[in-house]
């Protein structure tokens, strides 16, 4: 098909639509509403302004992805973006071009094979661009082919023959699909190659199948003949050789037994012990080291056996425990340090002198070295080996109380029940004497329920902390004093900025607009979604919001669980929207030839395009007619002001003719 640009002449008048009253007074051409048909030379003296230097459009293609591949029965959505400097959004006017079907719609479908997917858009002074995708349309899939090689038809093996099975599997779509052939036989169900098949008359199966689940079967018929008999195989797969057990334990034996002829045999398998004799399968055998024999006849009395050895240990004894420090009838005096060691010793696992516990009747659970408190103590040593097995030894020993007397400490800061703000250093004071040792502050070590062992100046951690201060004197003497203190999180106040629209931003009254900020809270993270929005003028607005006429100042707000307010500010203009003026109404002659001379015919054209521009104001609009017999466009009302108007006409093959002169029309308010 040939590709022809239009060089045609459009000979076309404007012509404004107002009340007959008002025809001679608002008629600029005072041709009873009609404009004149101008020459061209006359026509640009006496109404034309220099036509601005045009920029061509900026066009891509967003979707499908490059090298994308469907199906041929797919619908296929071709999206794209195309702007122009003069002409803003051009992306519903984009064009589609298939290098295979020709002309095509965003939304279609394409025959199969690889095609170069082509969007051109045109601006109103004709400038063009374009962007290009390469995509790939496969055919509607077909069932793979599938022939057998090995074994032949008719095949006949002695039995115990490992058979290769080989076929040949190919797809039009994926190609070599051999290695994914199953196979299966009519006796022994699935198997795979090499098979060794059991006696009889098989139908040998292979099967394949595509990605798209189509399947295709092939088959042949394969004897297998009987031979004379082979002995059965025995494994023994429980207990592993060399496990050991206890006394009085019950142990499971277990083993798998085949036969060429029998098949399964597992269940007939029998069981001997080199020291108790016959066994059952599940036994418990005296002390001593075994050697545990699985034996198996198949049905012609050929025999099979494999062994393994076991250790049965005696019974568990408890372990001993004898304490060596303190004496029986120790006596100390109070605060004195006492040493707590003790022996042992269990005949299965050996030492456990390190695994002994110790206890006090009147402290309870006590380590060495033991401060004890005043009284009788019954001190108690405890030892449990691997199997549960307890035993305990105990000492008496008395703690007295001695001339020495405690220190005493007490906290001066911080005060009890006191708060702060994270990330405030404390200073941790406090006085401690001794009647015997005198000033002991310089010997308090503190704590905090929460962080552990602490020093002055102490960052606590967020949370209500016991600070405990300690002093001993050099007889084990030991006091302390607690006091409460709270850490909380020091809130910050959230962080918002308005992200649209811009500040300093106009727009015509009635239009809506949509309000945007991101807000953060250190504290609480992302409060975006809590925003709230207020005008100056309007008071209280939502998000998606249609503004009075005049100077706004929007604010966004947002506050967090703790009260604390975050807000930004934009200004924003809303101006007020002219009066509507008349409409014009545009008629033309249709071009009857090509660029090329070619005729043109009436049923070649598809539509035209109006353009049609304020010069006042900059702003256009695009008017695509999608009529190709048309000769005559009324527009609605217009905007008062001095428009450019041009035209241009395209035809079924997407391919526009060059846009006409610029004709300029004035529009006053009604």
């Amino acid at each position: 098909m040939k590709l022809f640009r239009f060089y045609c002449c459009f000979v076309f008048c404007c012509v404004f639509t107002v009340p007959s009253a008002m025809a001679g007074k608002n008629d600029p051409c005072r041709d009873g509403g009609n404009l004149k048909g101008w020459a061209k030379g006359e026509f640009a003296s006496n109404y034309c302004e220099p036509e601005p230097v045009n920029s061509a459009p900026s066009l891509t293609i967003t979707a499908p992805g490059y090298g994308s591949t469907f199906m041929a029965d797919a619908t296929i959505s071709f999206q794209a973006v195309a702007t122009d400097k003069e002409d803003g959004d051009l992306s519903a006017a984009v064009r589609w071009r298939s290098s295979i079907d020709g002309t095509i719609w965003a939304e279609t479908r394409l025959s199969a094979g690889t095609h170069e997917i082509t969007a051109y858009v045109d601006d109103s002074s004709g400038a063009r661009a374009s962007d290009s995708i390469m995509v790939a349309i496969e055919g509607p899939n077909t069932a793979p082919s599938l022939s057998i090689l090995s074994p032949q038809e008719g095949s006949v093996v002695s039995e115990g023959s490992s058979l290769t099975l080989t076929a040949e599997a190919f797809d039009q779509e994926q190609g070599d699909l051999s290695g994914v052939v199953q196979w299966s036989s009519s006796l022994d169900g699935s198997i795979s190659s090499p098979a060794l098949l059991s006696v009889g008359d098989h139908l040998i199966t292979a099967t394949v199948v595509d990605s798209a689940g189509l399947t295709e079967q092939a088959t042949v018929s394969v004897s297998v003949a009987a031979v004379a008999n082979t002995a059965p195989t025995l494994t023994i797969t429980a207990p592993v050789t060399g496990s050991t057990f206890t006394t009085g334990a019950t142990i499971s034996f277990q083993a798998t037994a085949t036969d060429r002829e029998d098949g399964d045999l597992s269940e007939a398998v029998r069981w001997r012990s080199s020291i108790d004799g016959t066994i059952w399968a599940s036994a418990q055998l005296s002390a001593g080291t075994h050697e545990i024999t699985a034996i198996v006849d198949d049905s012609s009395g050929a025999r099979a056996r494999d062994s393994i050895t076991v250790t049965v240990a005696g019974q568990n004894t408890a372990p001993s425990v004898s304490i060596l420090s303190p004496q029986e009838g120790t006596v100390v005096s109070e605060g004195s340090a006492l040493t707590l060691t003790a022996e042992a010793y269990d005949q299965e696992e050996g030492n456990l002198s390190g695994a002994v516990q110790w206890s006090s009747s009147l402290d309870g659970s006590i380590s060495s070295p033991a401060l004890l408190s005043l009284g009788d103590h019954l001190i108690t040593a405890t030892v449990v080996d691997s199997a549960g097995l307890t035993e305990q030894a105990t000492v008496s020993v008395s703690v007295v109380a001695s001339n020495n007397t405690a220190p005493v400490v007490s906290i001066i800061s911080p005060a009890n029940n006191s708060g702060f703000g994270e990330g405030i250093a404390l200073t941790l004071q406090a006085d401690a004497s001794d009647a015997e040792e005198g000033n002991l502050s310089g010997l308090v070590s503190w704590r905090s329920s929460l962080d552990g062992a602490i020093a002055s100046p102490a960052t606590l951690s967020v949370g209500t902390h016991t600070l405990t201060a300690t002093v001993t004197d050099s007889q084990g003497a030991t006091h302390t004093d607690s006091v409460a203190v709270t850490i909380t999180t020091v809130n910050t106040a959230p962080v918002v900025s308005i992200l649209s629209p811009a500040s300093g931003t106009t727009v015509d009254e009635g239009t809506s607009l949509l309000f945007t900020a991101e807000a953060m809270d250190e504290q609480e993270g992302d409060l975006s979604q809590s925003v709230s929005w207020e005008s100056s003028l309007d008071g209280p607005i939502a998000d998606l919001a249609t503004l009075s006429v005049g100077e706004h100042v929007i604010y966004a707000t947002v506050v967090d669980s703790q009260g604390m307010t975050g807000s930004d500010a934009i200004s924003v203009s809303v101006a007020a929207v002219d009066v509507l003026g008349q409409s014009l109404t545009i008629s033309w002659v249709a071009p009857t030839s090509r660029s090329d001379g070619d005729p043109l015919y009436p049923e070649q054209l598809m539509g035209y395009e109006i353009r049609l521009t304020n010069t006042g104001t900059g702003s256009s609009q695009t008017i695509n007619l999608d009529d190709g017999l048309a000769t005559t466009y009324t527009t609605a009302p217009l905007v008062p002001g001095t428009y450019e108007l041009t035209l241009r006409a395209y035809d079924a093959e997407g391919m526009y003719s060059e846009p006409t002169a610029p004709v300029t029309a004035t529009i006053t308010g009604l």
